[in-house]
């Protein structure tokens, strides 16, 4: 319990000069580094100005989920509704009809 007081006196230290910004909601601190936060943290620990946060590097453009490598010999999948690999419910049963001896029955429950 007195290292989350320790912590949050810390971070409102923070907010008061400027080196984060602060949101509450539902009982919940949120705290965001400013860039003279990271600039602070970067000379009170002594880092390189290489260094930087993980969430101000820039990332990679995402991969499109449905494409696939060059080689890849899976077929493609079959989602609900046209999901990935496009096919839905509709089309698999276009493609596949049921076979003629198949005669499913149904039974209510008897009373």
């Amino acid at each position: 319990y007195q290292r989350r007081v320790h912590g949050v006196q810390l971070m409102r230290s923070f907010t008061s000069k400027g080196f984060v910004k602060e949101q509450y909601a539902w009982r919940h601190y949120y705290w965001y580094l400013t860039n003279e936060g990271i600039e602070f943290l970067r000379d009170y620990l002594n880092l390189k100005a290489e260094i930087v946060p993980a969430t101000l590097k820039k990332r990679e453009p995402k991969r499109d989920m449905g494409s696939r490598p060059a080689g890849d010999d899976r077929p493609p999948r079959l989602g609900r509704g046209g999901g990935f690999g496009g096919g839905g419910r509709d089309d698999y049963r276009k493609n596949q009809p049921a076979p003629d001896a198949y005669a499913p029955q149904f039974r209510g429950v008897s009373s």
